[in-house]
């Protein structure tokens, strides 16, 4: 994994969108981890961005242990519903569907809008790529209540190109404004942000 080109990346995306960074860094005894944040305001939906990854020298640290990127969105919902939608493993796909895709959602409206081809391009670079519609529970952000409802794209891979995170952002704008122009969302306005 080269760590120069993810903070070269990480800081062109910062720049050509113009986002709010608040990155930072801890220090642990058998390395350093790598707090890239950064927020913005879309259209009245407030998304934020965070990559996470070790610097060590442990063997582990080269298999994805510990690290992860996250795109995630605050939102309210037009009635209580769930998505869940990942990549489904090789042999579903050779054995049991065309589809590359798993889709769990309560509201079958919501499947239809969205930009399913765009979603498995990202997959093709990120291949555990998660992207859910949640209650906010386990992840911690200082922005975003606990059980607040979220749109969240999650990988634990590194995002080593800068067109990686320009179309996982491209992604998650493009559900953002379908959903809400179908009414099915709208921006959150009970959580916490500085000014």
């Amino acid at each position: 994994m080269n760590w120069r080109k993810i903070d070269d990346n990480w800081k062109s995306f910062v720049e050509d969108y113009n986002l709010k960074e608040e990155s930072g860094e801890n220090n642990y005894f058998y390395g350093k981890q790598e707090l890239y944040r950064a927020s913005e305001d879309f259209q009245g939906f407030y998304i934020h961005y965070e990559n996470k990854f070790n610097k060590s020298a442990e063997l582990g640290s080269s298999f994805r242990i510990g690290h992860r990127l996250t795109f995630v969105s605050p939102i309210e919902l037009d009635q209580n519903w769930n998505l869940t939608m990942e990549k489904k493993s090789l042999w579903t796909r050779i054995f049991n569907s065309s589809e590359k895709l798993k889709i769990e959602c309560s509201d079958k409206l919501v499947i239809n809008l969205l930009p399913i081809d765009e979603i498995e391009f990202v997959t093709s670079f990120f291949p555990d790529l998660k992207l859910s519609v949640k209650k906010f529970d386990k992840f911690q952000n200082q922005y975003i209540t606990y059980g607040q409802n979220v749109l969240m794209i999650e990988t634990k891979y590194q995002p080593e190109e800068f067109e990686h995170l320009k179309k996982t952002r491209e992604v998650m704008i493009l559900i953002l404004e379908k959903l809400k122009m179908n009414k099915k969302i709208k921006p959150a306005h009970n959580t916490v942000y500085s000014k």
